[in-house]
């Protein structure tokens, strides 16, 4: 009769790359996750920033002061509107060079406002006639992981401003 121990040690002795196995099978996954949760974690940083740039931007432009244009006419909202972009712009300029090097190299050598699309800053009117300037800002990450990539292309901040 075996005793215990040697029992033991023979069911032992099959199972003995089984936990090797399970390391390597496992390990992967592990770090998939881990990066991609690493990865949204930078994504939504970016974004809730640029949010924040953007709500900056239109508290400046809000504090503009209307009683200097003539709102009645075309030119007059115009020239009101030139004014917010300006004042916009030049709050948002210092606090995206603040950013990530992600973001400020993608958004190196725009103009503020620039046109629509990816790494862009936009400060349109709404609609035509509607009281609102809209403030989007949008970047393209330079790097992405393989996988995450098609889940997070671009990483957008806007705000609204009621004039």
């Amino acid at each position: 009769m075996d005793s215990l121990a040697g029992m033991l040690w023979r069911l032992g002795g099959r199972e003995r790359g089984a936990v090797a196995l399970e390391f390597v099978l496992i390990l992967p996954v592990f770090l998939l996750i881990m990066f991609g949760a690493l990865y949204f974690a930078f994504a939504f940083n970016t974004q809730r920033s640029l949010v924040f740039v953007a709500q900056s931007g239109a508290d400046a432009a809000l504090r503009v002061d209307r009683s200097q244009f003539d709102l009645t006419g075309e030119a007059g909202r115009s020239a009101y509107l030139d004014r917010m972009r300006t004042q916009a712009c030049d709050v948002m300029q210092p606090l995206l060079v603040r950013q990530s090097r992600t973001v400020v190299g993608s958004l190196e050598g725009i103009e503020c406002p620039g046109s629509e699309g990816l790494n862009s800053i936009s400060i349109e009117q709404a609609d035509e006639g509607a009281p609102v300037i809209l403030i989007a800002i949008q970047v393209e990450p330079a790097w992405r992981p393989p996988l995450v990539s098609r889940f997070v292309t671009t990483i957008s901040g806007s705000a609204s401003v009621p004039f």
